[in-house]
């Protein structure tokens, strides 16, 4: 059976969803779950430079956008870190509840991209990519880089 099944959550009912199933896979097999979380912190970057153009005068020196950039890059990821622990927390107690060992993984990253690369990675691993619902591409982070084509291959 299977050693370990990757789950990646995001708090939507889906992913919920998923752990659930997850949990009771792991629970008959005696396997373990990997709790997956991706957040983009770079594309928070890249939208933040975009705007700097818009900042006030005395924020447009290269100096002090050196240093806007600093705190706001140090702001967003432990920001995004954080809201990611918390997902992951939620399911550790369930499966801490369920007698499932649990491990937590946070990627930084395009999450498709960054899930596929992960699953592809695994050695007897089940990539649970249940919780992805491809008929609603747009509810995802990324809105239009939501995409129901990923398939897990070779390449």
């Amino acid at each position: 059976m299977y050693r370990e099944i990757l789950v990646p959550v995001d708090n939507s009912e889906h992913s919920d969803w998923a752990v659930e199933r997850a949990i009771e896979v792991c629970r008959r097999s005696g396997g373990r779950l990997t709790g997956n979380h991706v957040y983009a912190a770079r594309l928070h970057d890249v939208r933040f430079r975009q705007l700097e153009t818009g900042l006030p005068a005395r924020f447009q020196t290269p100096e002090e956008i050196k240093r806007q950039r600093k705190i706001h890059d140090k702001l967003i990821e432990k920001g995004l870190q954080l809201i990611s622990d918390s997902f992951l927390d939620q399911v550790e107690k369930r499966c801490a509840e369920a007698g499932v060992t649990m491990t937590r993984q946070l990627l930084e990253g395009i999450n498709f991209e960054e899930l596929v690369r992960e699953a592809n990675q695994g050695l007897g691993s089940l990539p649970s990519l249940i919780g992805f619902d491809p008929n609603i591409p747009d509810k995802y982070d990324g809105g239009s880089n939501g995409r129901s084509d990923v398939k897990l291959g070779d390449d």
